[in-house]
């Protein structure tokens, strides 16, 4: 099944990698002994760039993140690109009702020096400021994991994994997957993952009780 991933989110990474639970932890403590989890605050130049991945596809949802709210059905929608400006219109559930933000955000480089454009800072109506960083992307830039940093809230930095549309019956890579989870598991103060998508958030009349399924 196709969509066996969304149904039981607690056992996506395992079941995406396929691999015997001896090689799954040898892959994920080589990973995480090697570096692979990203502390924050703008210390690396990730080589993933936002303009990549939103010109691939107009509607990213947000699949799971560790920031504990409890909107669902999170879909950014590209509205506009402008240089290195994105003009965004997200929509969401809370409960049985649907929200729509429109914000505008600018792409720019880590270090302000180089070409990649791997940070987006965002003026949010609800939470701020907020900063976005590209940490990982699956090579087709189908999948995405994204540090977000807020000026409100708690903890200031959570992480989201994101999809192109496209790929939602697919579902994310398990190198998205691998990322995205060690990340969020790599945090001092401790997160818990959640999930955002369910396939009835693509039908409205569905998506209002969509509630019931993440209670």
């Amino acid at each position: 099944d196709k969509r066996s991933w969304t149904q039981t989110p607690r056992h996506i990474f395992s079941k995406c990698l396929k691999l015997s639970p001896a090689t799954f932890i040898l892959v994920v403590f080589g990973a995480t002994v090697c570096g692979a989890v990203y502390k924050g605050g703008r210390t690396l130049d990730h080589k993933y760039d936002f303009l990549k991945f939103f010109r691939l596809s107009n509607r990213i949802w947000t699949l799971f993140s560790s920031w504990n709210d409890n909107f669902i059905c999170k879909v950014d929608i590209v509205k506009n690109i402008s240089g290195n400006t994105v003009f965004l219109e997200t929509h969401y559930n809370i409960s049985d009702k649907g929200y729509i933000n429109k914000s505008r955000g600018e792409l720019s480089n880590v270090r302000h020096k180089g070409k990649t454009l791997n940070v987006m800072s965002i003026n949010d109506e609800s939470q701020g400021r907020l900063y976005k960083e590209f940490v990982f992307a699956s090579p087709n830039y189908t999948c995405a994991v994204i540090l977000v940093e807020r000026s409100r809230g708690w903890p200031p930095s959570t992480f989201d994994l994101l999809v192109n549309e496209s790929k939602l019956d697919e579902g994310p890579s398990a190198e998205c997957m691998k990322e995205y989870d060690e990340n969020v598991r790599a945090r001092r103060i401790v997160q818990k993952s959640r999930t955002v998508y369910y396939p009835a958030c693509q039908t409205p009349k569905q998506a209002r009780n969509v509630h019931q399924l993440s209670g």
